[in-house]
């Protein structure tokens, strides 16, 4: 493995099982240097050894690398959570995650079932790699910045064999982030949907404030 290649997995270790670990620090009402805390023990138990392999590589060894987006996403929160960056608007993270959604879908959709078989194939060849960059300016353009970082990191990592691996789509989506997508537009729907229309409504109280 490339010292890129183990950067990234031990990266990852501490970067998932950190923000795994947030929810309770919040409950524990840790403050931000106490959060940092955490990440820093997670990342050192990621060089924990374990039957002659440490932690990260037993988390590689069964979800392989991480993508370019998931790792992104993984990141921001860590910065959130330890109050260094800014949160990032609902419609950057919303419309990273419906791309990730929508192509991790159609990637496996299509690899798994027998509709196909060579949907996988595409991410060998600089072709896709121009769509992707071309996508990568479209969403720039629309003011979605996140989006845009997220494929040029991809398209960037994938130039440099970052992950040892020739296929762009390793790069672009993995199976954490397809169903974490999936998720968060379900939830994001139930939301809208249990959000009161006060469109044109009056309630009871305004209407009394308002008899003559």
């Amino acid at each position: 493995m490339s010292a890129t290649a183990w950067l990234w997995a031990h990266l990852s270790f501490a970067l998932l099982l950190g923000g795994a670990l947030m929810p309770l620090a919040r409950r524990l009402e840790l403050p931000a240097r106490g959060r940092e805390f955490v990440y820093g023990l997670a990342a050192l138990l990621s060089l924990l050894p374990w039957q002659g392999v440490d932690l990260a590589g037993r988390l590689l060894a069964v979800s392989d690398f991480l993508s370019v987006p998931t790792l992104l996403l993984l990141a921001l929160h860590a910065g959130w959570s330890v109050e260094r960056l800014p949160r990032v608007s609902r419609r950057q993270r919303g419309a990273l995650l419906l791309l990730a959604a929508g192509s991790g879908l159609v990637l496996y959709v299509l690899v798994l079932g027998r509709f196909a078989p060579d949907a996988y194939l595409p991410g060998y060849f600089r072709d896709m790699a121009l769509l992707v960059a071309a996508l990568a300016a479209v969403a720039w353009i629309a003011g979605l910045w996140l989006v845009a970082l997220a494929l040029l990191g991809a398209l960037a990592a994938w130039q440099g064999g970052l992950l040892e691996s020739p296929n762009l789509w390793d790069y672009l989506t993995d199976p954490w982030l397809v169903p974490f997508a999936l998720w968060w537009g379900l939830d994001a729907l139930r939301s809208v949907a249990k959000r009161p229309q006060r469109v044109g409504q009056i309630s009871p109280e305004e209407d009394q404030r308002r008899d003559p």
